[in-house]
């Protein structure tokens, strides 16, 4: 079922040149699909398959720790203040973070 459930949307997807990334949830059979499926497409860097992990039974405090601990590393790394950051175009963000990684 995993299997067919990648392959549905490379059916669908499948007529133009666009980029995806696919957010998984940390299930290696589903990710394991959505490799086979988009192997191609993940070879001609027209995909990524990116697989997550985190705990649902954090409250909204706790995570909003944590992002405020994400963006202070994002800070340190880039030099780059909360509100220029806010100020960048999604072109800009991406391309800090690509220098920084």
């Amino acid at each position: 079922m995993q299997l067919a459930h990648a392959f549905l949307p490379r059916r669908f997807l499948g007529k133009g040149v666009e980029r995806f990334v696919f957010v998984l949830d940390a299930d290696s059979g589903l990710a394991l699909s959505f490799v086979s499926a988009f192997a191609k497409w993940i070879k001609q860097e027209r995909a990524d398959v990116i697989v997550v992990n985190f705990d649902k039974n954090q409250s909204n405090d706790q995570r909003y720790m944590l992002v405020n601990e994400g963006q202070e590393a994002r800070n340190l790394a880039t030099s780059i203040s909360r509100s220029k950051w806010n100020a960048f175009t999604k072109k800009e963000k991406e391309d800090h973070t690509d220098a920084v990684i």
